[in-house]
């Protein structure tokens, strides 16, 4: 077994060969029924929110809000059921690519592994899988309209209500990073008080991308299970009967798959 464990820093770090490397590592770090979250990145970017990381022209948390305000407003009529409180609300924009200071993550494991190799990575770099072992006070609990994502003094966990068939297919869940103004910036999640025991970066050399996506696709999991529309369908068929570029000397087998004729 190629599971591997890194050089201790402020969280475990280890690194798989495998699809069954992976599967191993959770059965080892999972002892218990607590909340787990996975995110995925093909490369690895620190864990801040994508409104941390785009120009802004005004301050950046008036410049947030305006984003925030002017999109609930005209995204009104085209979004049914209408949310419910200021935090789906914020689940919705960042579906639909707004930045938000929301971090997609996903409770689904081998979902978040798929983000990971889901495209072609250079061999020498990395892909990293993040997990994160919330504590229960970590978690928002229902929230309603008594309480805003944009306030409070911590990054906390948020699992949403199923507010698009994206969010459930993808298990969906996020953290709300919050605004040092001490700082002035939003703190990276691995540099944040959360990872006290409860955040571990399980690294994917690039090299094994190509392999680790084929055992996937095997299980199940790919764009077509993930991204239950038709840009979805599209992309399984692609990388059903299509080469990526590090698939070239690979070449899975993947099974043939039988045309209805009805």
């Amino acid at each position: 077994m190629a599971l591997a464990k890194m050089e201790q820093v402020q969280y475990a770090v280890w690194q798989i060969e495998s699809l069954r490397d992976y599967i191993e590592l959770l059965e080892e770090t999972l002892l218990s029924n607590k909340l787990a979250i996975f995110r995925g990145q093909a490369h690895d970017w620190p864990l801040v929110p994508r409104v941390a990381t785009v120009n802004h022209p005004l301050p950046i948390l008036e410049n947030e809000r305006l984003m925030f305000d002017t999109f609930c407003r005209e995204a009104f009529p085209f979004v049914h059921p209408e949310p419910a409180n200021e935090w789906e609300w914020l689940a919705v924009a960042q579906h639909h690519g707004l930045p938000t200071r929301l971090l997609d993550w996903s409770t689904n494991a081998l979902g978040a592994l798929w983000f990971t190799v889901r495209a072609p990575s250079s061999p020498e770099e990395n892909g990293v899988v993040w997990l994160m072992i919330p504590d229960e006070q970590d978690v928002v609990k229902h929230p309603d309209h008594t309480t805003t994502p944009f306030g409070g003094d911590r990054t906390e966990v948020y699992l949403p209500r199923h507010v698009s068939g994206r969010v459930r297919s993808q298990e969906g869940a996020f953290t709300v990073h919050k605004y040092s103004e001490e700082i002035g910036a939003f703190i990276p999640l691995e540099e944040s008080g959360m990872q006290n025991g409860k955040l571990i970066k399980i690294q994917v050399p690039g090299r094994r991308f190509p392999h680790v996506r084929y055992d996937l696709y095997r299980c199940g999991v790919h764009a077509g299970s993930l991204f239950p529309d038709v840009t979805g369908v599209a992309e399984r068929i692609r990388n059903h009967c299509l080469l990526l570029a590090d698939e070239l000397d690979f070449q899975p087998k993947r099974p043939v798959e039988v045309g209805r004729t009805d």
